[in-house]
């Protein structure tokens, strides 16, 4: 694969195997973007890319450019997907029910709508006031103390 450099590095412009156009792939911030050039000559494709490019950067700058963030909310509804699936030969029924429901109690406090990256905040992880009162995982666990 033939590959040429841009920008220090932050800008790569590249042909993959039998493809007849350069593509294209930037480093703006901590995200990576690709794009087609859909040019065959290179040159027109370094200036295609370059003004791709300086767009990214400026899209940065003005703040048009959004981080993709995933929530704790869809991580954990990924994870409640497969652990149901997996959890079927392995756990009972309830055991799956009650995992779902603990899921969904701590969704619907509004903790997991957060970014992943910004849920550890404070020095245990949560917001001033945020704990609320400690309550048992199950109504039913309180009266086997």
């Amino acid at each position: 694969m033939q590959t040429h450099d841009m920008f220090d590095g932050r800008l790569q412009v590249y042909k993959r195997g039998e493809s007849r156009f350069w593509q294209c792939a930037a480093r703006v911030g901590t995200q990576r973007f690709r794009n087609s050039t859909k040019e065959e000559d290179l040159s027109r494709a370094k200036d295609v890319a370059e003004e791709w490019y300086l767009s990214l950067r400026g899209m940065m700058r003005n703040g048009e450019l959004v981080k993709k963030e995933r929530t704790f909310a869809d991580a954990a509804e990924h994870y409640l997907r497969h652990a149901r699936v997996l959890a079927v030969s392995v756990r009972s029924p309830k055991y799956i029910e009650y995992m779902e429901l603990r899921m969904r109690r701590h969704s619907q406090r509004g903790r997991l709508r957060l970014p992943r990256q910004r849920e550890n905040v404070g020095k245990f992880g949560l917001e001033e006031g945020e704990l609320g009162h400690a309550s048992p995982p199950f109504p039913s666990c309180s009266s086997r103390l």
